[in-house]
């Protein structure tokens, strides 16, 4: 498995920007699943008005983590975007260890304003300039049942031992399911 494949599916610890204390929030429900899933290493929180979410210890930037982090997922406003690339330049700069990003959040190209396209360049332009996989924007996220990935906004209520590990895999290219 290439080694973005293997960031995407199995990460060496993930970081949520966009994390939230309220349960009606994407940025809660992702570190939910995470938790639910039983995802075996570290999940950092990123919320400039949170110390803790969920009873993890958050973080005001990406670039504040020491640790390692190979996937990013991304549930913040399209319209803040240049400061968390901006952000993310620092940290690339520092430790260039984030190997994919998830793009759950929406108002990007596919919005086909001047605005959202902008803003899905800045993306785009970063990944690039760091050979960083992006998944979205505008999508729902990724399971692995395997290693516990869980980065989708959605709660299915399943409890773990309902929840089983087979042989079948399922790829979309949509806004709804990818």
């Amino acid at each position: 498995m290439s080694n973005n494949m293997k960031a995407l599916f199995n990460p060496e610890n993930i970081a949520i920007v966009g994390a939230s204390n309220n349960p009606s929030k994407a940025g809660n429900v992702i570190i939910k699943n995470l938790l639910r899933k039983k995802y075996p290493k570290q999940i950092f929180p990123i919320n400039p008005r949170e110390d803790e979410i969920l009873g993890i210890k958050a973080y005001k930037n990406l670039s504040d983590i020491e640790e390692r982090v190979e996937l990013v997922v991304l549930i913040t406003p399209s319209q803040v975007i240049d400061g968390v690339m901006a952000d993310l330049e620092k940290r690339m700069e520092a430790q260039g260890d984030v190997k994919v990003i998830v793009c759950a959040a929406a108002d990007y190209g596919e919005t086909k304003t001047e605005e959202g396209i902008r803003r899905q360049n800045v993306l785009v332009d970063t990944a690039k300039k760091y050979n960083i996989r992006v998944v979205g924007p505008n999508c729902i996220g990724v399971i692995d049942n395997y290693s516990g990935v869980d980065t989708t906004f959605i709660e299915t209520g399943l409890p773990e031992d309902e929840i089983t590990k087979g042989g079948i895999s399922f790829i979309s290219q949509s806004g709804a399911i990818a």
